[in-house]
């Protein structure tokens, strides 16, 4: 497992583009939690920031911190997920994937050493989003609390699941153009149509168990909750949530496996 962690670092200590777009979901997570924390005060002055606060409540104040920062935080997984699909098809563009290989790595072993990647990428991503509710938390005036702090752990699973449907999407297409089109296709446009038309045809909520949608799930709006309310629009129970974001992650591990063991490389 060593020498596996050793040559896959070897693999992009060198790589630019890996160190901008770690930086990048970094400094982003922060500095979009940083300009909506912002955002009141800058449109209404400080004289209306009780009115503002009346409006949308204390979104970062604590405990609503932890759930404010890991739903904003949400809408930039797009940049982990692109480059976990550069680092598996660059696999494959370089052959340094058939290297491996032949060096006597199993083939399950490079799997999981992309899945490292994307673990510790997930584990990134949720760190700069909870550093994010500490620093605007600490600056509300509630005290520090850690009652809503299982957002975090929410948020956690949300980045893993994006992040694994990436790194599939990168083995099954192999072409990073073809995977990065086909991931931002379907995780800004058809998992809200497929959610759409099973609700539609079920007449209830199953759309909501559509992957990735199940995940965004279990962190809804947080601060128009009462008034994007619709019939019928219930929080899931969370333990079906989790239960079904769990099957996904070992169907995402799987299919990457089985496609990776049986493909001619």
């Amino acid at each position: 497992m060593l020498q596996v962690l050793k040559t896959e670092w070897m693999k992009v200590r060198s790589y630019r583009t890996f160190w901008i777009l770690t930086a990048l979901c970094f400094v982003g997570m922060v500095g979009l939690n940083y300009i909506v924390w912002d955002f009141p005060v800058k449109v209404n002055g400080n004289a209306d920031k009780a009115q503002t606060q009346a409006l949308l409540g204390h979104p970062y104040s604590y405990p609503n911190v932890w759930e404010t920062t890991s739903w904003l935080s949400g809408w930039l997984l797009f940049l982990p997920g692109l480059l976990v699909i550069m680092l598996i098809t660059n696999e494959y563009t370089y052959r340094t994937h058939r290297q491996n290989v032949i060096d006597g790595w199993p083939r399950v072993a490079f799997i999981n050493a992309k899945l490292l990647w994307v673990v510790s990428l997930a584990v990134l991503c949720t760190l700069a989003s909870a550093l994010s509710a500490v620093i605007f938390g600490a600056l509300g005036d509630a005290p520090f609390s850690t009652s809503g702090m299982e957002y975090v752990f929410y948020f956690f699973l949300e980045t893993l699941s994006y992040l694994m449907m990436a790194l599939l999407f990168g083995v099954l297409f192999r072409r990073s153009g073809l995977a990065i089109a086909l991931y931002f296709v379907y995780i800004l446009l058809l998992k809200f149509l497929l959610a759409g038309l099973i609700d539609w045809m079920t007449h209830g909520r199953a759309g909501d168990f559509v992957p990735l949608r199940v995940t965004d799930e279990l962190l809804p709006l947080p601060v128009f909750r009462d008034l994007a309310k619709r019939p019928n629009r219930e929080p899931l129970p969370v333990a079906a949530l989790l239960s079904a974001t769990a099957v996904y992650l070992g169907i995402f591990y799987a299919w990457m496996l089985y496609k990776f063991r049986n493909d001619n490389l």
